[in-house]
């Protein structure tokens, strides 16, 4: 799959063939064409909300393997106006960054357009300048800063918010079993999806967070 960002359509698409990969805009062709348009929604900022940013998260979740994107240079460096806040930094990136903590997705490589030579992958810690990661004592994914998906045992998890998206966090996952129908964790396939245990691993069965929680080690104040 191939994610771009500050490259024309037709840039993107001519790359990716040269790739044999598709876009997102290859793949859906002209289904809900209508509701791709400014014209439907009356704005830009509707469009990306309604249609776009909900089409380009359900693109990275199903995007497996080496994933590549095409950047211009001021994308890649974000001095477009408002860079920061591109589909691509806001959901594409952390989400396929999440999906390299859990194994889906193998590596990220980076293409500077109009270049058809890799110019680095992207990954966990990867650090540009939307981001302020500490790699050496990353913060919890649970702090507000963050708002992280946990990792899976043995893994950090990873922060979602704008500023932050991408760095590494420490995971919040309890040493008991979680069960994925408690409220503190409204599992689905095996993983916590929301709540302070967001991430963490889950098993269907009678609610075990009590006994989780008892047996997480006391937080430093």
């Amino acid at each position: 799959m191939v994610f771009w960002s500050g490259v024309t359509i037709e840039d993107s698409q001519t790359f990716a063939k040269s790739k044999n990969g598709y876009t997102l805009e290859m793949i859906l062709g002209d289904q809900w064409k209508d509701y791709q348009s400014i014209e439907y929604w009356g704005s830009w900022d509707a469009l990306l909300a309604g249609f776009w940013d909900p089409a380009s998260r359900a693109a990275a979740n199903f995007a497996t393997g080496q994933v590549l994107v095409d950047l211009s240079a001021a994308a890649d460096s974000h001095k477009q106006e408002n860079g920061c806040g591109k589909t691509w930094i806001r959901i594409e990136r952390p989400t396929l960054i999440q999906a390299i903590s859990d194994g889906r997705v193998l590596t990220i490589v980076k293409y500077i357009s109009p270049s058809t030579t890799p110019a680095g992958n992207i990954g966990l810690g990867y650090k540009d300048s939307c981001d302020n990661c500490n790699l050496v004592n990353p913060m919890s994914c649970n702090d507000n800063n963050c708002q992280g998906l946990n990792g899976l045992p043995g893994k950090s998890g990873t922060c979602m918010t704008d500023q932050y998206a991408g760095c590494p966090c420490t995971s919040n996952c309890p040493s008991g079993t979680l069960s994925c129908s408690d409220n503190g964790c409204a599992g689905q396939n095996g993983r916590c999806t929301a709540g302070e245990y967001n991430g963490c691993a889950c098993q269907a069965g009678s609610s075990a967070l009590q006994a989780a929680v008892d047996a997480k080690p006391p937080q430093d104040q």
